[in-house]
């Protein structure tokens, strides 16, 4: 029996209600296979094997990130990881250091690293250390991690060790083939590749320009992984293509925690709103940083109805630049600060603010970002990982009534089902190329994964059975 008073029994009753609603919003937001075990066919040989002398036996991919603000940094991780399974190399995660506009950290303060280790055999920098005999001394060692950034000792101590192979290529231009180069006589093979690759692409494997497979430690140093990882990686065998692919899917991604602060966040938030995110700050494409307000808005206005509610991601610091002008169009305009006490309430690490914003925006109806923005680019990939609805790709340096209309006659980003070109190439049917550059925006090659969805979703129905 509740003897509790009638108001206090409501207040319990709408508290169990919105629990439910914010637990019931996050699930659907974690986009993940759980029970993924990754790439199995590709799991490197002899992982916590020693030889006779008690070195290891198992080969490892060193990298360092590239160190230009969290999302570039999230790319190095997601190229590294695709490049240590089709070398089958245990991945090495760099140590902690002072990230771009944030604070000493690693990647295991953003991402799930017990996921990660489920889908691939991983070691933190500390860990291959110890494996390989590096001597990590006292002073390096700050909150109890290794702290190390770009020309720090440790990274001479990798060039220094036998059996090293030094990355000094960009993968800016770059497209390494699993299992290997086309050879002159497999036509059906370079039309294949030909078709993915760039005009300029250099195309590489393990054994060309040098041999890569018998090194013990493969070393990429800073500033050279900077790209979408689907872009750069090209297979002979398509359904293993999707199932790496897949894999990044599921054991990349952030913490479980902060799907359930965006969620707490998205169910205040009417049922069906739009988002954007305007880049402002220290953006180095000054044509983007110096949008205008008024000219953003007329762009998306097509995109973005006035009627419809608006939430707005921007690392602009002066509310009457954004979202200032905004409020005379949008009756309904958020932005985090709309809800600073609510966050403040729920402990979000201010490191997470920029995350949470992505999950947000992700969740939106339809969204629009800033053109040559990662964090936009990973909002989009975000979306389709959630399957929202309306995936196309909007920049508030467009105008919004082009992109529709080009929807309405083509169909997603420009395309019909059964192009042979992939996405960022000009085809008949697209109207740019994004060949120039891998990461500037995110393509629906990152979450489209075909049949592999597919047979996701039976083996899902098979369990509620």
């Amino acid at each position: 029996r509740n003897d509790a008073p009638p108001a206090a029994q409501e207040a319990t009753s709408a508290a169990a209600l919105r629990q439910r609603a914010v637990h019931a919003q996050a699930n659907a937001m974690m986009y993940w296979n759980e029970y993924s075990e990754g790439v199995r066919e590709l799991w490197p040989a002899n992982v916590d094997q020693y030889d006779e002398h008690g070195a290891p036996l198992e080969k490892f991919l060193v990298f360092q990130s590239w160190r230009g603000g969290f999302n570039n940094d999230r790319m190095s991780l997601e190229i590294a990881l695709v490049w240590a399974m089709v070398t089958r190399r245990v991945l090495v995660l760099p140590p902690k250091y002072h990230l771009y506009l944030l604070d000493f950290s690693g990647f295991d303060d953003y991402f799930v690293i017990d996921a990660l280790k489920r889908g691939w055999p991983v070691l933190q920098f500390e860990e291959f250390a110890a494996k390989v005999g590096i001597d990590i001394e006292q002073r390096w060692i700050k909150d109890g991690f290794l702290h190390a950034e770009t020309k720090h000792p440790i990274w001479d101590a990798v060039l220094r060790m036998q059996g090293t192979v030094v990355m000094n290529q960009d993968m800016h231009n770059m497209v390494w083939c699993h299992p290997r180069v086309p050879p002159a006589d497999d036509a059906a093979g370079r039309a294949l590749l030909d078709g993915f690759k760039s005009a300029n692409s250099l195309v590489w494997d393990e054994a060309t320009p040098f041999n890569v497979a018998d090194a013990r430690v493969f070393y990429v140093p800073e500033r050279k992984l900077l790209g979408n990882f689907y872009r750069h990686f090209w297979f002979r065998d398509h359904e293993l293509r999707l199932k790496v692919f897949r894999a990044v899917r599921d054991h990349v991604h952030y913490y479980p925690r902060l799907y359930h602060y965006a969620a707490e966040i998205v169910t205040r938030l009417p049922e069906r709103y739009n988002a954007m995110h305007v880049r402002k700050g220290d953006f180095q494409y000054e044509d983007v940083r110096h949008l205008s307000p008024e000219t953003i808005i007329a762009n998306t206005r097509a995109a973005l109805p006035y009627a419809e509610p608006l939430y707005i991601a921007t690392d602009e610091k002066d509310e009457s630049h954004v979202p200032g002008p905004w409020r005379a169009h949008y009756e309904q305009l958020y932005t985090l600060r709309s809800f600073a006490e609510l966050v403040g309430e729920l402990g979000v690490p201010k490191r997470w603010y920029g995350l949470l914003e992505q999950l947000v925006c992700a969740g939106a109806h339809r969204f629009v970002g800033s053109r040559l923005s990662t964090f936009t680019g990973y909002i989009t990939r975000l979306r389709g990982y959630m399957r929202r609805p309306e995936f196309e790709v909007h920049f508030t340096s467009d105008n919004a009534t082009q992109w529709l209309e080009l929807e309405a006659r083509h169909g997603l980003e420009g395309r019909r089902e059964g192009d042979a070109a992939v996405s960022w190439k000009a085809g008949k049917h697209s109207p740019t190329s994004w060949e120039w550059a891998s990461w500037p925006r995110e393509h629906k090659e990152s979450h489209d994964f075909g049949r592999l969805k597919r047979r996701r979703r039976r083996r899902r129905r098979r369990r509620r059975r």
